[in-house]
């Protein structure tokens, strides 16, 4: 007896001992950098060397050492378009199946959903640099909207926009050579942001990821900001001229990154809401407000009860919402408006999508992703939140909702609204 259980103590620490070495080891996992990779290949065919990249490229995220938020099962390659034969550029869409089902995947890898069952789509504009023999270096790599800011200015959105809530502010940042740079001309002139790189792209594990979430940034003509991070805290960095002077203003210190940030700018006041807290893997927030962009102040009240959003926009001063990114007792959607900096707040209750409801039976639409004002409507993005599978055409169909008032919603029609990755 006292054998079986000696054995089973030595089980154990075994066990404890080989789970605390594989944690260690996914802690420290880089992902390989897509630039300075090199292709073996033949000849000068630059699609058959972006097909050969993915093979070559892609077996580094296998084997146990990976971390399953990035662990790949298989790939395979979509289609290879070659962008511009003299520069080098292709395009490479290719397909991975992660090795598990988790939710972080899609973010930490870079990939959307696709319409087959446990699918991501990945998009790679990769500048190829040849020795004439087969053999090419990745010397640049973006995503496909970055490559269309410079080439193509139909694709990028109005300067009329709306001066501090952009209908459409996607594409309007981009990375290049380690810099972060923003564009107010459909990107034919790029300003640089006098911000290091790390402060913008680093990761709580040391990574480096450039594309900064919705809602996170604002770039217009009247301000220009991004909350990025140095030792001291969390910090925002903008500029009110069109990014000819920058200034720097520290709002919260903190040694934790948060992943979600959300960025809303009124005419009298900045609020930033970001992660100050993290506790068994889940994120605490809290909302920031700046009237001079010199001192910030912690809202309190009844509207931060969540601690946990979605997505949180002012769009008046003291007027916000907030979308916690959890449901009701019931499924549904939450929305909290508030009319005095959150001190108090009411619930707002979206109505059915009838006809969506009539042919799925239930509401799929329950976690609102994108707040915004256009033409003085506000304008709600409602996606399914993680769970959600109801898709068309291979993309997954959101809500948009409309209300003149602000408190009362509409369901306009189902979209398939994405936001573009810059970055």
């Amino acid at each position: 007896m006292k054998k079986l259980g000696w054995s089973l103590g030595i089980l154990c620490l075994a066990l404890l001992l080989t789970a605390g070495v594989q944690l260690s080891v996914w802690k420290a996992f880089v992902p390989p950098d897509k630039v300075g990779s090199i292709v073996e290949s033949t000849g000068t065919d630059l699609a058959q060397a972006g097909t050969n990249w993915v093979e070559q490229y892609l077996p580094q995220y296998q084997g146990w050492r990976v971390p399953y938020a990035y662990r790949l099962d298989s790939w395979r390659v979509r289609t290879v378009e070659v962008l511009d034969q003299a520069e080098g550029v292709i395009q490479v869409d290719y397909l991975v199946h992660p090795a598990s089902d988790n939710d972080q995947f899609a973010d930490a890898f870079g990939a959307a959903p696709y319409e087959e069952a446990g699918w991501y789509l990945a998009q790679d504009v990769l500048y190829l640099e040849g020795n004439g023999l087969g053999r090419f270096a990745v010397t640049a790599c973006m995503t496909p909207v970055q490559y269309q800011i410079a080439s193509d200015p139909t694709l990028q959105e109005d300067d009329s926009a709306t001066e501090y809530l952009m209908a459409d502010r996607d594409a309007t940042y981009l990375f290049r050579d380690g810099a972060l740079y923003v564009t107010y001309d459909h990107g034919q002139t790029l300003v640089p942001v006098p911000v290091p790189y790390d402060d913008m792209t680093e990761t709580n594990n040391g990574l480096h990821n450039e594309y900064l979430p919705d809602n996170s940034y604002l770039v217009t003509p009247a301000f220009t900001a991004f909350v990025a991070y140095h030792d001291q805290g969390a910090y925002l960095i903008y500029s009110t001229d069109r990014g000819a002077h920058w200034a720097q203003s520290d709002i919260f210190a903190i040694d934790y990154r948060s992943e979600r940030i959300f960025l809303s700018k009124t005419p009298g006041a900045c609020y930033v809401t970001l992660a100050v807290d993290r506790s068994l893997g889940s994120e605490y927030y809290a909302t920031f407000c700046s009237t001079d962009l010199k001192t910030w102040t912690m809202l309190e009240g009844e509207a931060f009860h969540s601690r946990s959003y979605a997505c949180v926009c002012f769009v008046e001063d003291n007027v916000g919402y907030l979308a916690p990114d959890s449901t009701d007792a019931n499924g549904d959607c939450i929305l909290y408006y508030t009319r005095d900096n959150g001190a108090t707040c009411t619930t707002i209750t979206l109505p059915q999508p009838t006809e969506t409801v009539a042919l799925l039976g239930y509401n799929p639409f329950v976690q609102v992703e994108t707040i915004r004002l256009v033409n003085g409507k506000i304008q709600l993005i409602v996606g399914q939140g993680d769970m959600g599978d109801y898709s068309r055409e291979g993309h997954l169909v959101k809500g948009l909702y409309e209300s003149e008032d602000g408190v009362t919603f509409f369901f306009v029609e189902e979209t398939f609204h994405n936001p573009v990755e810059v970055g």
